[in-house]
């Protein structure tokens, strides 16, 4: 087939289409595998055949077993350091304006894809009202929604006992270990629409 060249210069004219960068755990499953088998295969073929020969690779991955593994680990990970209490937020920030701004220039976890930055609004002796970190545009923008939520003291428990100057203390109320401005890690619970759980990223690595 063929354009015209009226139908051709029009095309040109309009803004290219940008499909973003699909994310998701299932990227994750296996990258250090998946790194070593690139190596090798450099290693073995050269740069221009891995990048342009049009290889087809097959490897021993399941990426589904692979991803059941690695949640596993992390389950582990995560009841191990949160039974040694809560360590305080990510950063503060100032939230006397549009606090979407400051939040979306906090970088989060690349390979945590369930767990989303948030800023504290209010917090009191049942919980925390959160700001979700805003996404941001195909133009790199931040999107001018505003999403709130909330995090209950249940859901923020291991945190009842958090450090001060080193010490390990014990809080009644959430106001006691979080302020309004603070920035903190969430994922949201299975089923509901705006409650999350308050989550810590573990000093132990597996």
């Amino acid at each position: 087939g063929y354009v015209t060249h009226d139908e051709g210069e029009k095309a040109k004219a309009e803004p290219l289409g940008v499909t973003p960068r699909r994310n998701g755990s299932y990227l994750f499953a296996g990258e250090y595998f998946t790194e070593e088998v690139r190596r090798q295969i450099i290693a073995r073929y050269g740069e221009n055949a891995l990048y342009e020969g049009g290889l087809s690779v097959r490897t021993t991955l399941d990426p589904k077993i692979q991803l059941i593994a690695r949640k596993a680990m992390q389950n582990g990970l995560l009841k191990y350091d949160m039974l040694r209490g809560y360590r305080g937020p990510v950063k503060h920030i100032d939230i006397s304006g549009d606090w979407g701004v400051p939040l979306g220039n906090v970088k989060g976890l690349e390979d945590v894809p369930e767990w989303t930055l948030a800023v504290v609004l209010d917090s009191s002796a049942s919980g925390l009202t959160i700001g979700l970190q805003p996404a941001r545009q195909v133009s790199g923008d931040l999107v001018k929604e505003r999403v709130q939520g909330t995090v209950s003291k249940e859901d923020m428990g291991f945190a009842m006992r958090h450090f001060v100057n080193g010490k390990s203390v014990r809080a009644k109320s959430p106001a006691e270990v979080l302020e309004p401005g603070d920035v903190i890690f969430v994922q949201k619970n299975e089923g509901s629409d705006n409650t999350y759980m308050l989550r810590q990223v573990p000093e132990v690595e597996g």
